[in-house]
Formats: C-alpha cells, sequence, structure tokens
C-alpha cells in the first residue's frame, strides 16, 4: 500500500525545486517528519520567511522550542566505510538500505541544500574515503551533482573509491506507484550501490 503523498508524479521533488534554486536564490530546506516545524520556526524568530518545501510532515509537533537551523546537517547513523548523503524523502529509504550493512555505512541527512552542511559532508567522505549521493531529483541538474562536484574538487586525494550518484532518471516521474518506483531511488537500488561501494 503506498501513501498517497508519495505519488505525486511529476510534482514530485524536481521541477520547482531545479527553478528555486538556480533562478530565485531561496533557501531551501528538505525536511524529514517532524523537522518541518523547526524551520519555520527559525524562519520566523528572524523575520525572514525561507521555507520553500514543507511535504511530508507526519509527526506530532514537538514543541515551540524544538528548533534546528538552516545548513547544518544530520548524521542519522555513524559509519567508517562509506558515507551516504541524501535528503527528503530519500533519507528513510536510505537508513533502512544501510541497516544489513551496520557501522559501516554513515548516513548524513543534509536537511537544507540552500545553505548545504558541505563541511559535514567533507569530513565524513574524508574520514570513510567513498560516497554515495542519493536524491530523488533529476540526473542531470540535480543537486547531488554540486555535492559530487565539491568532493572531486575538494577532497579527492581522500578518495579510495568512486563518486558515486544515485538519482531519478531523467523523465517526468509517473504517478503509476509501480512505474514510478522504476524511476526513483529504492531501498533495493540504493542497496545494489552500497554493496558495490564497500566491495571496490
Amino acid at each position: 500500500m503506498h501513501d498517497a503523498r508519495f505519488v505525486l508524479g511529476h510534482a514530485h521533488q524536481n521541477l520547482l525545486r531545479r527553478l528555486v534554486l538556480n533562478r530565485l536564490r531561496l533557501d531551501q530546506p528538505q525536511p524529514g517528519q517532524r523537522q518541518i516545524v523547526t524551520f519555520v520556526l527559525d524562519d520566523l524568530r528572524r523575520h525572514t520567511p525561507r521555507t520553500a518545501w514543507l511535504l511530508g510532515a507526519r509527526r506530532p509537533y514537538p514543541g515551540d522550542d524544538y528548533v534546528l537551523p538552516f545548513g547544518v546537517a544530520n548524521v542519522m547513523q555513524e559509519g567508517d566505510e562509506l558515507t551516504i548523503v541524501t535528503w527528503g524523502e530519500t533519507v528513510h529509504r536510505c537508513l533502512e538500505a544501510a541497516r544489513d550493512f551496520g557501522s559501516r555505512v554513515e548516513i548524513i541527512d543534509l536537511r537544507t541544500i540552500v545553505p548545504w552542511d558541505k563541511q559535514a559532508v567533507l569530513a565524513s567522505t574524508r574520514k570513510t574515503s567513498k560516497c554515495l549521493i542519493v536524491h530523488e531529483d533529476t540526473w542531470t541538474g540535480g543537486f547531488g551533482a554540486e555535492i559530487a562536484a565539491t568532493i572531486a574538487q575538494e577532497a579527492f586525494m581522500d578518495l579510495d573509491g568512486p563518486i558515486v550518484r544515485l538519482a531519478t532518471s531523467d523523465q517526468p516521474i509517473p504517478y503509476n506507484p509501480r512505474l514510478m518506483e522504476a524511476v526513483v531511488p529504492t531501498v533495493e537500488k540504493i542497496q545494489v550501490e552500497v554493496e558495490r561501494l564497500l566491495r571496490f
């Protein structure tokens, strides 16, 4: 059974995000579950409304004092052989995909992509020497390319394997759940890439 909020077809989270990122230059949170309210509170307290992506909240309100700043990633799982950089809906898929690999895989939830926590990504990649970037945006023009380019430019000598991206193929996302799974990063696809990189 598929949650209706995951089956959004062409409105999933690609074209509008790229427009906001490249043209309007608005800050973009990529909230997971209850984190969404913290970005709104952070904006309201500083009188600088920037919350552009408010889909996906399905948890109880955490209280007025629960606030997260923009540009600070969250290490969801610590590991020492492979870094997974992700955000939005793919965070939970990555956690599920890495379940059997234990402390070998580190998972970073960026939480925001404008600004994004470059130092956290670089530090983790230097520690593990490998990086897998997973996101629902399209392959061409997706923000994962920016992350990959940054790692290649600033941490190339620390790598022991290729920088790998796993993204939605360059086509509209179908409304049909089974067709959608054929084009977006699924748990199974993530597991394949994790296993490949760990063997590298």
